[in-house]
């Protein structure tokens, strides 16, 4: 019996043995099988550690896991192509769909999800005013002209061409097209007219005064802490005690980046105990 149906691993499923006794599993889907841009092997499990032994209940169970994640993925990855071979569709709706199935962009927070959303919206509306040709036929001059759209709105622009850049990269994947033009495209982060400094010590101390004689120690906390460490509203609300707040740091993998920072605080920082308080959308941010 293959190892595979031994351990009732599922479709596409294959696993070999390796001279140290340790079982190497991946998935392997035939090429008439495949849907574009669907890799040949995938390894399994694909987090945490990749070898073990079958005949270990917990590696067995976590493999199990992944290969029924990865064929549900496949099943609606055959469905999708499916839907567009029969349609006929390689047009730039079809690209962001695939686009807005993917991990990457399952991965980005809520807010970034809605920004990417409306964008590729914006592109989409664009290309069906241009008869909704399908997504090869755009060259450079096409997207140019659309950005020359928010020249007076450099930002927006960036945004429009953030996205741009992601679904010609999804296209060439897809097998739509074979390149992404968007890539000789300037990108440069537009400079602000001037610095504008919102928050400044003495005002944080001002208003995390208030806040403790309003009786929201934490909220204080909130703010003295984010004008040190300087990172995002988002990533500082949800900061635990003992796991991003230790050994005098303050660390946490960004939300956007996904980038992992560790940063030292002050000593006045490192001296402070707050306790839990009563607005729900902020936790215990410090230890």
């Amino acid at each position: 019996m293959k190892i595979e149906n031994q351990f009732n691993l599922g479709r596409f499923i294959r696993a070999t043995i390796r001279k140290d006794g340790t079982h190497h599993v991946f998935m392997s889907v035939p090429s008439a099988l495949r849907p574009s841009g669907w890799p040949a092997t995938i390894t399994l499990p694909q987090e945490g550690a990749k070898v073990g032994s079958l005949k270990n209940p917990k590696f067995l169970a976590r493999v199990q896991k992944a290969a029924h994640t990865l064929n549900t993925r496949l099943d609606a990855r055959r469905d999708l192509d499916k839907t567009y071979q029969s349609q006929g569709k390689k047009n730039t709706r079809a690209v962001a769909e695939i686009y807005f199935r993917t991990k990457r962009f399952r991965d980005l927070s809520p807010s970034r999800q809605f920004r990417n959303r409306r964008d590729a919206k914006i592109v989409i509306d664009w290309a069906e005013r241009r008869g909704d040709p399908d997504f090869a036929n755009f060259v450079k001059a096409d997207f140019e002209d659309l950005l020359a759209n928010y020249d007076d709105r450099e930002f927006a622009q960036l945004d429009i061409r953030s996205i741009l850049n992601v679904l010609c990269k999804e296209a060439v994947t897809a097998n739509f097209r074979a390149d992404n033009p968007v890539e000789s495209i300037k990108w440069t982060a537009p400079e602000p007219v001037e610095e504008i400094v919102l928050w400044k010590l003495p005002a944080v101390e001002a208003y995390a005064a208030m806040a403790r004689q309003m009786g929201q120690p934490g909220l204080a906390a909130l703010m003295q802490v984010g004008i040190v460490v300087g990172q995002r509203l988002g990533d500082l609300r949800t900061a635990k005690h003992g796991v991003n707040f230790r050994g005098g740091r303050f660390q946490v993998v960004q939300s956007k980046t996904g980038e992992k920072v560790s940063i030292p605080l002050n000593a006045k920082l490192k001296a402070f105990d707050v306790t839990p308080i009563s607005h729900p959308a902020i936790t215990r941010v410090l230890w």
